[in-house]
């Protein structure tokens, strides 16, 4: 089982270029931030040369001195300022099984876990906002120090430094737990400060600007970093499409435009400006960095890790690469000129259509004034092509495919013919939007199926660019536009029964446009327990003499859908019931039920409500609701069930009429409230299904159409390999993993979940004796660890477990091949609950795993639904 928690901290490698996180939004008053400080060692380690307390005198001193001056900035309305102040020292160092491996792959692992031993040590249980610094001997390793990094605007983070107390050192990795990444130098041939990748160098460390370079500096964060951190916004950000000028603030103050952004393609440009500050080496002039991730192939650094950067990630960048515009020159960690664009010099980006020129500085050179000038944008966007409108299941979703987007500019607005009509559409912002390096401030606009008219026509679509240039005509195609949802109304009918229970039609949930694509019963947990795909009046099985008050979603094929509460309540009604003229005799049908026969002229009559499903034949009789005729019963083979919509008030029906074979009545009451119009999602594309050993598996655990209300069932990362674990429950100790074949393991999530994991995992052994020795290996290590309370991790610490009764949960399914654990795993701040049932059957596996954050188990109301989902599985399984 692999478990991914949302949420996860990234692993920054301190000298690797990180591009992956999403801003947060910044803090707006002064933040005091607590470090603590601890060691570790392992048998056969060097001696350190540097200590705890020295560490932590240090950022008592100048780290808080160095984080309090660069998050100051001259003339800000509100104090920002970072903090930084020393909380516990551990006077013991911690104890490593091994010595630590610079290099190692789980750095990420290794570092939480120490952490969570650490606060045990210091017997702090609220540690999440805390920072811990852990001082580790020399083991040869190539860095000063690595950091988990952080998102920008959260408190809390680890770093580790290599017998080192030195204060830039610990500043820069703090500087990474605040979230950012580094300041790099762009290298590009000697005639040229800007370059395609593939002509110029990504040197790390090399921007040596500030802080957050590998030469010690006190200048001032460049506004990159200081817009990462929320120390300027996004409006103090020009975004710039077209020539013209702007004035730009010092890099050192708080207030008016901070920064230029601008894109040529896929190269994006940030520019600021720094007034002279000749202690740091540069004069007053304008400052440009590169944005966009350079390819793993470009990277010049002395980690080979960092051959692992990859230019296919989109997101906005924690690094930024310095362009020399100067004398600049950075070698074997030492710089040495200035960088800057200094007054009256003009500056070309590499495709030649972009400029900057520094017209003006201002006395105290507190703002500077920047001319830009670019090449009119006479290139149209690409021609659109249209996703298949009618299968879209998402009113939010784009109706246009992927690559309509400007590669100069953006996408501004749209045209659409309907037929012959134009119409202009500004569509709007994409609501899957997430920040990119070369959009973080302007979300994408998309054109969905809200935004186009309704009705059956031909439909083809142009977009329109910032600068007015039109794209070519998408190919039409025919289109039907229904956003109406289904109806949901209170009538039923029985069309089939047996002495336990019923088979009712929803003769009310219809959808007159596009027809019903699914309609689903589901609990309060948004579990399927019933499920039709039948166009019209979906048919459903129900128990009788039972009342079930659940939610109903019935949704149409292009996505609309209607939600609502259902009660549903069938009482069966022997035929002996109510009142009767004529001579009747009496046997036993076969259901067992009591059966009543007539040959002569009689009548029967019952009160009731609701619906009345008539269980009778004849061929000469009449059915009356309070004295009115409402049809006529038939002596059809397999028609014997008549359907009477009697109403809300009771009322008397009477059959009247010779030869009336009655075996009794259902009495049906529905009734739907509360009901809502859900707007169309898309729950995403399983690419995986296209395998066939995936469609099997996929078979046995959760699937798409087991969840409603915007749920995703996807395989998670490596779910589809035998790479990961599937047994890991208390230890790695399982033979079994070598003898697995196949694996699925898919993750259900939601926005605004309250677990931190739900999944199913099923997997394929190689034969019965392979299962046969997985699930002994889980009941032995359970066992084992039942009994030592927990397990010793490979880093040496202890995690606790505290088991929950689950004899209760047992009796529901076969114990004997199945395993369920109910457990709290760790402590404090690291607790997380878990549910995991665990089914064998021939050789195939299905776990069902479900955890949550904290150390509360789980309800007993929760513990009910998961255990009814994990019979579903068993069901699954034994149907194979």
């Amino acid at each position: 089982m692999k478990i991914q928690l949302q949420g996860r901290v990234a692993l920054s490698l301190c000298w690797g270029f990180l591009a992956s996180l999403i801003l947060a939004a910044p803090a707006s008053a002064v933040e005091r931030r607590v470090v603590d400080v601890v060691g570790i060692s392992w048998s056969g380690a060097a001696t350190m040369s540097s200590s705890v307390t020295e560490v932590a005198s240090k950022v008592d001193g100048e780290v808080r001195s160095r984080w309090e001056d660069l998050t100051n900035l001259i003339g800000s309305v509100e104090d920002k300022r970072i903090q930084f102040y020393v909380g516990q020292i551990l006077s013991e160092n911690i104890g490593l099984n091994t010595p630590l491996l610079c290099n190692r792959t789980d750095f990420a692992t290794f570092m939480n876990s120490i952490r969570t031993e650490a606060y045990r040590r210091l017997r702090i249980s609220e540690s999440k906002d805390r920072y811990l610094v852990i001082l580790m001997p020399r083991a040869n390793c190539i860095w000063e120090g690595r950091s988990l990094i952080g998102v920008p605007g959260t408190k809390g983070g680890t770093l580790i430094l290599q017998d080192t107390s030195d204060p830039f050192v610990i500043a820069h990795e703090l500087g990474h737990s605040l979230g950012l990444g580094h300041s790099n130098f762009l290298r590009c041939p000697a005639t040229r400060g800007d370059g395609s990748w593939d002509q110029c160098q990504a040197v790390e460390y090399g921007g040596t600007v500030d802080l957050m370079g590998n030469v010690p500096t006190n200048a001032p964060l460049s506004t990159y970093h200081q817009w990462r951190m929320g120390l300027v916004s996004d409006s103090q950000v020009s975004e710039i499409w077209n020539s013209q000028q702007i004035s730009l603030s010092a890099a050192d103050m708080a207030t008016g435009t901070k920064a230029i952004f601008l894109r040529d393609g896929k190269s994006t440009y940030w520019i600021e400006y720094r007034r002279v500050r000749l202690e740091s080496g540069y004069q007053a002039g304008l400052v440009v960095y590169r944005t966009d991730p350079p390819p793993a192939s470009s990277v010049v650094s002395p980690n080979v890790e960092d051959s692992f950067s990859s230019a296919s990630n989109v997101s906005v960048s924690t690094d930024m690469w310095l362009i020399n515009l100067d004398n600049f020159n950075y070698a074997n960690s030492r710089s040495s000129g200035s960088m800057t664009l200094g007054k009256g010099k003009v500056f070309s980006v590499f495709s030649g259509k972009v400029s900057f020129e520094l017209t003006e500085l201002a006395t105290n050179q507190e703002s500077a004034t920047v001319s830009i000038k670019l090449n009119a944008d006479s290139t149209p966007p690409p021609t659109p092509r249209l996703v298949s409108i009618n299968t879209v299941g998402s009113f939010q979703d784009s109706v246009l495919q992927a690559g309509f987007e400007d590669l100069e500019t953006f996408v501004k607005s749209f045209e659409i013919r309907r037929n012959e009509k134009i119409i202009e559409s500004f569509g709007n912002p994409d609501p899957n939007w997430r920040p990119t390096y070369l959009s973080p401030f302007r979300a994408n606009r998309i054109l969905s199926i809200a935004d186009l008219p309704e009705g059956k026509y031909s439909l083809a679509i142009r977009t329109i660019d910032v600068a007015g240039n039109k794209s070519q005509w998408s190919l039409p195609q025919e289109v039907n536009i229904d956003r109406g949802a289904p109806v949901l109304e209170n009538k039923v009918s029985v069309v089939g029964y047996s002495r336990n229970g019923v088979s009712l039609k929803l003769m009310g949930v219809q959808d007159e446009g596009s027809t019903l694509c699914s309609t689903s019963i589901y609990n309060k947990f948004d579990f399927v327990l019933r499920r039709s795909i039948e166009k019209m009046a979906p048919q459903f099985d129900f128990p009788l003499n039972e009342s079930m008050g659940n939610r109903i979603q019935a949704r149409d094929c292009l996505g609309n859908a209607a939600d609502a509460k259902i009660n549903v309540s069938n009482s069966w009604i022997e035929a002996d019931k109510g009142s009767r003229t004529g001579t009747w005799k009496a046997q036993i049908d076969n259901y067992g039920n009591r059966e009543l026969i007539c040959s002569g002229k009689c009548s029967a009559s019952i009160t009731a409500r609701g619906n009345l499903a008539i269980l009778a034949k004849s061929a000469d009789s009449d059915v009356y609701v309070s004295g009115k005729k409402v049809g006529r019963l038939t002596n059809t083979a397999g028609s014997n069930i008549f359907n009477v919509e009697v109403g809300a008030r009771q009322k008397v029906i009477r059959i009247s009429g010779k030869g009336i074979t009655l075996s009794g009545y259902v009495e049906s009451r529905i009734e739907i409230s509360d009901v809502k119009i859900k707007l169309p999602t898309t729950q995403g594309v399983d690419p995986t299904l296209t395998q066939s050993t995936q469609v099997t598996l996929r078979g046995f655990g959760f699937r798409q159409e087991d969840f409603v209300n915007d749920w995703r069932v996807l395989p998670m990362a490596g779910g589809t390999e035998t790479t990961d674990p599937t047994l890991d429950l208390c230890g790695n100790n399982y033979e079994s993993e070598k003898l697995r074949e196949n694996r699925r393991q898919v993750v259900v999530t939601r926005s605004g979940t309250n677990y931190a994991f739900l999944s199913s995992e099923s997997v394929q052994y190689k034969n019965v004796a392979a299962t046969s020795q997985a699930l002994e290996e889980l009941q032995a290590n359970l066992a084992q660890c039942k009994k030592n309370v927990g397990i010793k991790e490979a880093t040496g610490t202890f995690t606790k477990y505290v088991f929950a009764n689950t004899e209760p949960q047992e009796k529901f399914l076969d114990i004997k091949n199945s395993v369920i654990v109910h457990a709290v795993m760790g402590e404090g701040q690291q607790a997380r609950t878990l549910y995991g049932i665990y089914q064998f059957n021939g050789n195939y596996f299905t776990g069902l795993y479900v955890v949550r954050s904290g150390s509360d188990f789980f309800s007993a109301e929760e513990l009910s639904n998961w255990t009814e989902v994990a019979r579903v599985f068993k069901v699954r399984l034994q149907n194979k």
